[in-house]
């Protein structure tokens, strides 16, 4: 079988070759031709294809501009919330300030308060130990007036019966 193929090979060869010397070899048209409707079935598909791309586009654009707007009111909403709270954040250490200046000064007043109860208590004891010795002592005062009560009645009479 396979020397068959090469026999016919070599006589395919031997008739190409002779026919080559026999005829001159063809002339080759570059004009330009077209070929029936299938260039115009591929130019319809780029048509299509750049058409789809350029509304991709034209989306991914639109996209991208709502984004961006987006974008910009998150940021000047963040800048506004952050000026608010920075003015609150001031606001609020202001009165945290003057807080602060009221408990300073509530604490001073509390502090002279607390000096004039003490200087109260103490005179309040002192007033306490005097009635206490009072109290305490009342019956030998008490004995010892009458006593000088009947001394200077006494000395009175003797007085008065001597004149």
């Amino acid at each position: 079988k396979a020397l068959g193929q090469v026999a016919s090979a070599q006589d395919t060869s031997s008739s190409l070759a002779a026919s080559r010397s026999r005829s001159p070899p063809p002339t080759a048209d570059l004009s330009y031709q077209t070929q029936g409707g299938g260039s115009t079935r591929v130019l319809q598909l780029f048509n299509t294809i750049k058409a789809d791309v350029q509304k991709q586009n034209a989306m991914l654009e639109s996209e991208d501009a709502i984004g961006q707007l987006e974008y910009e009111n998150l940021v000047k909403n963040s800048n506004e919330k952050k000026m608010a709270d920075n003015r609150s954040l001031g606001s609020k250490e202001a009165a945290k300030a003057e807080l602060e200046a009221d408990l300073q000064r509530s604490r001073q007043g509390l502090r002279s308060l607390n000096e004039v109860l003490t200087a109260l208590d103490e005179e309040i004891r002192m007033l306490h130990k005097q009635c206490d010795f009072l109290l305490k002592n009342f019956d030998l005062r008490e004995d010892a007036r009458r006593a000088e009560k009947r001394s200077l009645t006494r000395a009175k009479a003797v007085l008065e019966a001597a004149a």
